[in-house]
């Protein structure tokens, strides 16, 4: 999970939003690296360990780190890349939080719930992709949103409709594997559980992509990387599933007790 969070990390980064290419400087580049290690032991600490003495640490460490940025590299562009340096910095910010947050509660899940938790979630945002597709294809009249043309209005409503009538008999299929669950409590409603998901997954996890995709229209660019022949790099197959999976945490953690 690390891995893919560095990697995310990496190809969202180099996203240029700006017409100096701030993002490659090399100072900028260390302290861009050093706020998602920071944000990244936050998040682990946040739901392992105690949250005051984390809390603290963070607060110490983020201070040093924005007080260091100020004066190695803000102080440096005063005269030249001012706007593109605060730019890049507060993208930094946002892009930080989507690659420490999600991919740790998604490690949360895995850990106390099984990895149902992770294979279920992402099985609805393929399905819900695939349908999107296929039903945009046949019926798609009218465009959903201007940062993904290709999105219609007819295939979001039809891919919801495929996506929680797939949750109601996939759930219950995959919860028969005792390997993929560590808490059988629940699993006597795990159609109903599927399909509460199923709905968060058609209506919710697309706009991470639309997120994306504008971030990419924004630069330019066709996909975040080449790692995966006619597929892009890892942001482009993971952008929806980030998203989806705090909603999963927060499900899982507080609703189905």
């Amino acid at each position: 999970m690390t891995a893919i969070q560095v990697k995310v990390f990496q190809e969202l980064r180099r996203v240029s939003l700006t017409s100096s290419l701030v993002q490659l400087e090399k100072k900028q580049i260390l302290f861009d690296w050093a706020l998602f290690f920071i944000s990244q032991s936050l998040c682990l600490h946040l739901i392992y360990t105690d949250y005051a003495n984390i809390l603290v640490w963070y607060v110490i460490s983020y201070t040093q780190w924005f007080m260091l940025w100020v004066c190695l590299v803000l102080d440096n562009n005063v005269n030249s890349n001012l706007a593109d340096c605060l730019l890049h910095t507060f993208y930094i910010h946002v892009i930080t939080l989507y690659t420490t947050i999600q991919p740790t509660v998604i490690h949360f899940n895995i850990c106390n719930g099984g990895i149902f938790w992770f294979l279920f979630p992402c099985s609805l945002v393929v399905c819900n992709d695939t349908a999107a597709f296929i039903c945009g294809r046949l019926f798609g009249k009218h465009k959903l949103l201007n940062v993904s043309p290709s999105k219609t209005v007819e295939g979001f409503i039809g891919a919801g409709i495929i996506t929680v009538l797939f949750a109601y008999k996939f759930s219950g299929w995959l919860s028969q594997f005792d390997k993929l669950i560590s808490n059988h409590d629940i699993y006597n409603d795990i159609s109903y559980h599927g399909v509460i998901l199923a709905l968060f997954a058609s209506s919710y996890a697309p706009f991470g992509g639309f997120f994306t995709s504008s971030i990419k229209r924004a630069a330019k660019i066709k996909d975040f990387g080449q790692l995966i022949p006619g597929h892009g790099g890892v942001t482009d197959r993971v952008d929806c599933q980030l998203f989806l999976s705090v909603i999963t945490f927060v499900y899982f953690k507080y609703i189905t007790k």
